[in-house]
């Protein structure tokens, strides 16, 4: 499997994203490039993979919210925000 594609600016604190995009949340497809956050802009609860591919889920409560993280995937089996308020930045 290919390595996803890596801002190069991502490392960089103060950087902002220079693209965003709807996440479409799925078990078994990485996005196509590792997102630098999550805007979420519904509440549920978010199910995704880090970079490294430690998965965790995220309790949103409070909309917008912005997960800082460099993520790889967003699964669908325990997401419950609908995908077209999951916004990737990257």
């Amino acid at each position: 499997m290919a390595a996803p594609k890596i801002n190069p600016y991502s490392h960089v604190a103060n950087m902002p994203a220079h693209q965003h995009a709807i996440v479409v949340p799925s078990n078994t497809v990485d996005l196509p490039e590792l997102a630098r956050s999550l805007l979420i802009t519904a509440v549920g609860d978010v199910e995704c993979n880090d970079s490294e591919g430690n998965t965790v889920i995220y309790p949103i409560a409070n909309v917008p919210f912005l997960i800082p993280l460099l993520c790889k995937r967003v699964l669908a089996t325990n997401t419950t925000v609908p995908a077209n308020n999951i916004i990737r930045l990257w």
